[in-house]
């Protein structure tokens, strides 16, 4: 796993598969921002501005990798 996407891609499949992790937040639902969610087959990314701030860059496409498993919406 290189970029963030790959972290978020292999997260997504752990999720779905219901594999054990141990790695995990416990956070006020107040406290988060949705950004996009994962509809089973991809990434879709709604707020990329939110997202980017997040990350810390000026240039989303450049820290996401270009697959299948990203889009936006």
């Amino acid at each position: 796993m290189v970029t963030f996407a790959d972290r978020v891609s292999h997260a997504a499949d752990r999720h779905t598969q219901r594999y054990p992790t141990v790695a995990g937040v416990l956070a006020d639902r107040d406290d988060l921002i949705a950004v996009g969610y994962y509809d089973g087959k991809r990434i879709v990314v709604q707020d990329s501005e939110a997202l980017a701030a997040w990350l810390g860059t000026e240039n989303l496409d450049a820290e996401l990798v270009r697959s299948d498993k990203w889009a936006r919406q």
